[in-house]
């Protein structure tokens, strides 16, 4: 004998369900390299500043140097880490979120050393 009752509720369960989307490792990884890059930038910037004060208001040619050569390779690694993001955008069946978020801390560390960069040029 078969069953009198259809069973209504076996497709149900999957209509709605939509497949996990698989994790964006360059946007993992232009995010990380924001992180990165934003937290040397900022050690940087302080380091001048203190090693500035303790000095008098003046610094010497190398210690000035070494710090500015170290906020330009920052620079160069935020636009590396934007571009990797950028491209991160572009995989498809891949989550965005990480891309996004690399992209945009990447923008701003590079938005914040040339603003610095303006301001030291003016001053």
């Amino acid at each position: 004998m078969s069953n009198p009752e259809p069973n209504v509720y076996s497709d149900l369960a999957y209509e709605s369900v939509e497949p996990r989307k698989k994790l964006n490792w360059l946007g993992i990884t232009s995010l990380g390299m924001g992180l990165l890059v934003g937290l040397l930038e900022l050690v940087l910037i302080v380091l001048a500043g203190v090693r500035t004060n303790a000095a008098g208001g003046t610094m010497s040619e190398t210690e000035a140097m070494m710090i500015g050569f170290g906020i330009l390779g920052g620079l160069i690694m935020a636009l590396v880490g934007g571009a990797v993001g950028f491209g991160s955008l572009f995989i498809r069946g891949r989550e965005k979120i990480s891309g996004w978020i690399g992209v945009t801390i990447n923008a701003v560390i590079v938005l914040g050393v040339l603003a610095l960069l303006v301001i030291g040029l003016l001053a």
